[in-house]
């Protein structure tokens, strides 16, 4: 659309065209759909002009200008153009900046906010242990903890879970289970992996959740080497009940 376009159609939208160029544009528009496409458009931009909440502030502003004299319509050889006209096609650059500018920040922060390839695949995978199965099998001083754990009441599990001995089984995997439920990652990474030591012996099933969960916190760390390696470990195991998902995440994270 061209800016003579653009007045013509303002002026004829406005009912300000005299009737015969207005016949005339009538007559083109029955015989040329380039020209109808053209004025749908317009219509299209008018629509959604007047729609935005800075148009009666701007219409001020127009008339505020158009009194001191700011406007000039003569200096064209052509035909003074309606000041509507001239301001808005003004209007749209104004309003199509904004738009595009937006859109520019929008964009700029979905790319500095949205997730990494490790929290991605962490987010699609990690569920916080559902009923801490295996939980008897570590003693009964735990067994207060596991309550709270298993009722998200992660704070406080955290706290039984810490007042404890870190050298009795299983208190570092679910010190590192629940540091992991609370968004620490980092604090959960060193608690699993002192769960694994070979010098501490955990009941079996709480080993291998052990493995599954310290692979979430090296994901959720954004520590991506690491977590595909730990998957791969559990996915070599047969008897890993983490086995099929492990390899449903290292699937997801080839996609990089």
């Amino acid at each position: 659309m061209t800016y003579d376009q653009f007045d013509l159609f303002d002026q004829y939208t406005n009912k300000t065209l005299p009737d015969a160029e207005r016949q005339a544009l009538e007559d083109q528009l029955r015989d040329d759909p380039a020209l109808r496409d053209s004025l749908r458009d317009y219509q299209q931009f008018r629509h959604s002009l007047d729609a935005v909440p800075l148009n009666r502030q701007l219409d001020r502003i127009h008339d505020r200008l158009a009194a001191q004299g700011f406007f000039d319509t003569n200096t064209s050889d052509r035909p003074p153009v309606p000041l509507s006209s001239s301001f808005r096609r003004r209007r749209l650059v104004l309003v199509s900046s904004v738009v595009v500018l937006a859109g520019l920040l929008i964009g700029a922060g979905y790319w500095l906010t949205r997730p990494t390839l490790a929290e991605q695949t962490f987010l699609t995978f990690y569920r916080p242990e559902p009923v801490a199965r295996g939980g008897a099998d570590c003693g009964t001083a735990l067994l207060p903890g596991i309550q709270l754990y298993r009722t998200q009441q992660y704070e406080p599990a955290l706290q039984q879970f810490t007042a404890l001995s870190a050298s009795q089984p299983c208190v570092s995997y679910y010190v590192g289970l629940t540091q992991l439920a609370t968004d620490q990652p980092e604090l959960a990474v060193h608690s699993l992996e002192s769960a694994l030591k070979p010098a501490i012996t955990s009941p079996p099933l709480i080993r291998q959740k052990a493995e599954w969960y310290l692979a979430m916190a090296y994901l959720k760390a954004n520590q991506l080497t690491k977590a595909k390696s730990q998957l791969i470990r559990i996915a070599q195991q047969p008897d890993q009940p983490f086995r099929n998902v492990a390899q449903q995440a290292l699937a997801d994270l080839s996609h990089d």
